[in-house]
C-alpha cells in the first residue's frame, strides 16, 4: 500500500525534474542510466502535469497511464515546435533544438505547468495506492511476458551475427504457449495481467523485426532517418531543407531529436527501440477501448490478434511517423467511447487529434474520413429517430442525443488539418491528385493494371488466387523502364548491339529446405492459407455481427457501429476504386481499419461456432484459431516445416525482404560515395539500394534499374551486398517484390571499379 499526498506527489515531480536536469548538465552517462531516465521522465512528466492541470482523476490506472504517455509525446512535438518558431523570431538563437536551448525552455513549461496544477489541485485528499496481492498463479503470469523482449534482443543479435534462430523461435513459441495458458486460467487471473501481457507480447515482437540488421533497415525509414538527421545537424526543422511530405512529420524530426537530447541514446537506437517501447502502448489501449464494449478475455484475444498480423509486427517498426500517428489514433478512439469522466474530454481528444495530425498524413486522413462517417451516419439515426416520434417526444429525443463526436469537435479537427497540411506544410496537393485521379479513372474500376497486384475482391478470398508470374512482372517491368528511359535524351546510353547480350534474367526466390512429408507440407499450407481468407473474409462481415452487440446505450452502439462501418468502407473503396490500392498499401490499411474492427472481428467468429452451445468452449476455439494464425504469420510454422521462403526475423536469406537488411559495407561504400562522386554525373541503383544511399549518403537524385539497357555510359553505379553477393537486382514493381539478375559481366566488360568493401562496390 502506498499513501500519497498532494505534497508528496508535487514535490517528487519537482525532484526528478532536478534531477534530469543533473544528469543532462554534467553529461552524465555511466551504465546508460540518463538514457533510461531521460527518456522516462520526458514520456511520463510533461504529460503527468497536464493530467494534473486538466484535474482528469477518475480513470483507472492504465487508463491513466495510456494518457500521461500520450499527452507527453504531444508536449515534445509541440513544446518542440514552439520553441523552434519562437527563439529564432526573437533572436535568441538559431539552433533552437540543440540541448540547452530546448532544456530552459522545457523547464519553464514544466515549471509552468507544475505551478498551475498545484494551484488547481488544492483540493486534492490523500489517497491511497493499494499493490495487486498475486498468487503464485498470477506471479508467474506478470513475470513471463518481461522475458519475452530479452529472448527478442539476443534472438535478433544472433541473427545479425550470422547465427541460429533458436532464441526467436522459443521466443514465438512460447508466445502462444503463454496466451493459451492465459485463457485457461482467465478466471484466477488479476485483471491488470491482461494490459501487461500485452505490452510486453508487443515490444518482443516489434523488436524482433526493428533490431534486425545493426543499422535502421526498411523502406520508408530510410526516408525517415534522412529527415530526422537534417534536423539533427541543424538542430532546427523547416520545411525548406526538405520539400516533402516525410518532412512535415514532426513525428520524425522534432520528436527524435528532443528524446536524443535528454537521454543522449544513439541516433538509430530512437527508432529501432524508443518508438517501439512507445508503440507497444497501442495494444494496451485497444486493449481498453475493446472492454467498453466486451469481456476482458475477449478484448485481450482482439489485442493479440492485431499484433499477430504481419503489418503491425514486421512493417510497423519500419514506418516510424504511422506508429506515432496510430498511437493518437487508438487515444482518440478511446477517449471518444470512454464515458467515466466528461470533464475536458473534448479537450484530449482535440489534443490527440492534433498530434496525429502533425505525426502522419495518411493516417489521418484516414482517420478524418473515418471521424466524418461516423458523424454523418450518427445524425442520420438521430434525424430519422426524430422524425419517426411523436411531436411531444421530438424535444426529448434530441436532448438525449448527446454523440461523443459532436460537429463542433470535428469542424475544429478538420480546421488544424486544413491549416497544417495546406498552410503551413503545403501537403494537400498529393491527397487531391490522388482524389483526382481516382475519380477520373472511376471508368476503369474493373481494371486490374489499375490496382495493387492481388487487391482484388476475388483475390482476397480465393484460395491461391493467381499470382503475377515473375517472368511477366519482369517484363512488364523492363518494358516500363525502356519506354521511361528511352525518353531521356540527356543520357548516353549504351547501344543495343551491346546491351542485348545481357538480358535481364528473372530470380526466383530461394525456399527453406523441406522438413518434412510433401502431402503433409501441402495440408498445412492449405490450412494457412484457409485461415489467412477466413481473417480477412471475417474482418469485412464484422460490422454487419455487431448488431447482435448488446450495449446499453442505443446511441453508444450506433456510433460503435457508424465507426465500424466507416473503417470497413474505408478496406472497400481503396480495394475497389482505380489508383488508390497502388497509392496506399493495402497492409497499412489494414491495420488501421483493424484497431476499430479487430474485436468486433473475434465477435463475428464467435457467432459463426455458434452451434457449440459452452460459452467456454468457443472462446477456446477462437483462442486457437487465432494463436494458429500467429504461428503461421510470424513464420514459426514455415520454419518447422521448411519448403518456403521463411520470414526476415528468422532467417538471413528471405528474398523479398533481405534486400532492405543494411550491411556495414553497403553505409560504407554510400558514405563515400557521397564525398567523392562528381555531381554531374548520374548514379545507378536498384530500388532497395536506393534507400541506402539517400540514408546514410544523403544521395536522393538517382536513376533505378539495374539493367544494361537503362545504364548512362558516364554513370556511376552504387552495388549493394545482394548485388555483390547474390548477384541479384531488388525492386517493387505495382507493389509486389522483384528481383532479378545482377549485370555483373555487363558492368565488368564496360565500367571501372572505383571502390570496394568487398560485399559492396561502387563502378564507373
Amino acid at each position: 500500500m502506498l499513501k500519497l499526498t498532494k505534497n508528496k506527489i508535487f514535490y517528487e515531480i519537482l525532484a526528478f525534474i532536478i534531477l534530469i536536469n543533473i544528469l543532462v548538465l554534467f553529461n552524465l552517462n555511466q551504465f546508460y542510466i540518463r538514457a533510461a531516465l531521460g527518456f522516462i521522465f520526458l514520456i511520463t512528466i510533461p504529460g503527468l502535469l497536464i493530467m494534473l492541470m486538466l484535474k482528469i482523476r477518475e480513470v483507472g490506472f492504465w487508463e491513466y497511464l495510456v494518457y500521461v504517455v500520450g499527452l507527453s509525446v504531444s508536449f515534445i512535438m509541440f513544446g518542440g515546435l514552439a520553441v523552434n518558431w519562437i527563439l529564432p523570431l526573437l533572436n535568441i538563437t538559431d539552433k533552437p533544438l540543440s540541448l540547452y536551448p530546448i532544456l530552459i525552455c522545457f523547464n519553464i513549461f514544466l515549471i509552468a505547468f507544475w505551478i498551475i496544477a498545484w494551484i488547481r489541485n488544492k483540493d486534492l485528499k490523500p489517497f491511497e495506492i493499494n499493490m495487486p496481492k498475486l498468487d503464485w498463479t498470477n506471479r508467474i503470469f506478470f513475470i513471463v511476458p518481461m522475458l519475452l523482449p530479452v529472448l527478442s534482443i539476443l534472438g535478433a543479435f544472433l541473427l545479425n551475427n550470422r547465427g541460429p534462430n533458436y532464441l526467436t523461435m522459443i521466443m514465438l513459441g512460447g508466445i502462444a504457449v503463454y496466451v493459451f495458458m492465459m485463457v485457461l486460467f482467465r478466471k484466477k487471473l488479476n485483471p491488470n495481467i491482461y494490459p501487461w501481457a500485452l505490452y510486453w507480447i508487443s515490444l518482443a515482437l516489434l523488436l524482433m523485426f526493428s533490431l534486425r540488421s545493426w543499422y535502421v533497415s526498411g523502406w520508408d525509414i530510410s526516408q525517415e532517418y534522412y529527415v530526422f538527421n537534417l534536423t539533427m545537424e541543424n538542430s532546427f526543422w523547416s520545411m525548406d531543407y526538405f520539400r516533402d511530405a516525410y518532412n512535415a512529420c514532426l513525428s520524425l524530426n522534432i520528436l527524435p531529436k528532443i528524446l536524443i537530447s535528454f537521454s543522449s541514446i544513439f541516433n538509430q537506437m530512437v527508432f529501432k527501440i524508443l518508438f517501439q517501447i512507445l508503440f507497444s502502448f497501442v495494444p494496451v489501449i485497444l486493449f481498453l477501448f475493446f472492454n467498453i464494449f466486451y469481456k476482458k478475455i475477449l478484448s485481450f484475444l482482439a489485442s493479440f490478434f492485431l499484433i499477430s498480423t504481419p503489418n503491425y509486427m514486421m512493417e510497423m517498426p519500419i514506418l516510424a511517423r504511422q506508429e506515432i500517428a496510430i498511437l493518437f489514433f487508438s487515444l482518440i478512439l478511446l477517449v471518444l467511447f470512454k464515458n467515466n469522466f466528461s470533464r475536458n474530454k473534448k479537450i484530449l481528444i482535440i489534443c490527440f487529434s492534433f498530434s496525429m495530425i502533425v505525426s502522419h498524413y495518411s493516417t489521418s486522413y484516414i482517420a478524418l474520413g473515418i471521424l466524418l462517417f461516423t458523424f454523418l451516419i450518427s445524425q442520420i439515426y438521430i434525424r430519422s429517430q426524430q422524425f419517426n416520434a411523436k411531436n411531444s417526444n421530438k424535444e426529448k429525443i434530441l436532448g438525449s442525443s448527446k454523440l461523443n463526436l459532436t460537429g463542433t469537435l470535428l469542424f475544429v479537427i478538420f480546421i488544424f488539418a486544413f491549416l497544417w497540411y495546406s498552410q503551413t506544410t503545403f501537403l494537400t496537393g498529393g491527397l487531391m491528385n490522388v482524389l483526382s485521379d481516382s475519380i477520373i479513372n472511376i471508368k476503369d474500376i474493373f481494371n486490374e493494371d489499375l490496382k495493387q497486384p492481388g487487391s482484388s475482391l476475388i483475390n482476397q478470398f480465393t484460395l491461391f488466387s493467381e499470382q503475377i508470374s515473375p517472368t511477366n512482372l519482369l517484363a512488364n517491368y523492363t518494358l516500363t523502364k525502356d519506354l521511361e528511359y528511352a525518353n531521356k535524351s540527356y543520357l548516353s546510353l549504351y547501344p543495343e548491339e551491346i546491351t542485348s547480350k545481357y538480358p535481364p534474367k528473372t530470380s526466383y526466390p530461394k525456399v527453406l529446405p523441406l522438413k518434412i512429408d510433401y502431402s503433409i507440407f501441402k495440408s498445412i499450407n492449405l490450412i494457412g492459407e484457409i485461415l489467412k481468407k477466413l481473417i480477412k473474409l471475417l474482418i469485412l462481415l464484422s460490422p454487419i455481427s455487431l448488431i447482435f452487440l448488446k450495449v446499453k446505450s442505443s446511441l453508444m452502439k450506433t456510433e460503435y457501429l457508424s465507426i465500424s462501418f466507416g473503417a470497413a468502407t474505408i478496406i472497400g473503396l481503396i480495394i475497389t476504386l482505380p489508383i488508390l490500392s497502388i497509392k496506399y498499401p493495402l497492409g497499412r490499411l489494414y491495420l488501421q481499419a483493424l484497431i476499430i474492427l479487430a474485436v468486433a472481428t473475434i465477435f463475428c467468429c464467435l457467432k459463426v461456432f455458434w452451434f457449440i452451445k459452452s460459452e467456454p468452449g468457443r472462446i477456446k476455439i477462437v483462442f486457437l484459431i487465432f494463436i494458429a494464425y500467429f504461428l503461421f504469420s510470424t513464420g514459426f510454422i514455415q520454419e518447422i516445416t521448411g519448403g518456403t521462403q521463411g520470414n526476415l526475423n528468422l532467417n538471413n536469406f528471405l528474398e523479398s525482404t533481405m534486400p532492405l537488411y543494411v550491411h556495414n559495407s553497403e553505409v560504407k561504400s554510400a558514405e563515400w560515395l557521397s564525398q567523392n562522386y562528381d555531381s554531374s554525373n548520374f548514379i545507378y541503383v536498384d530500388q532497395f539500394s536506393s534507400r541506402k544511399i539517400f540514408a546514410f549518403g544523403g544521395i536522393y537524385f538517382h536513376f533505378e534499374g539495374m539493367m544494361p539497357s537503362l545504364i548512362d555510359k558516364n554513370s556511376y553505379v552504387y552495388s549493394s551486398y545482394t548485388n555483390i553477393v547474390e548477384k541479384k537486382s531488388a525492386t517493387a514493381h505495382k507493389m509486389t517484390a522483384l528481383t532479378y539478375s545482377f549485370p555483373e559481366e555487363f558492368l565488368n566488360e564496360n565500367k571501372n571499379n572505383i571502390y570496394s568493401t568487398g560485399e559492396s562496390k561502387i563502378l564507373k
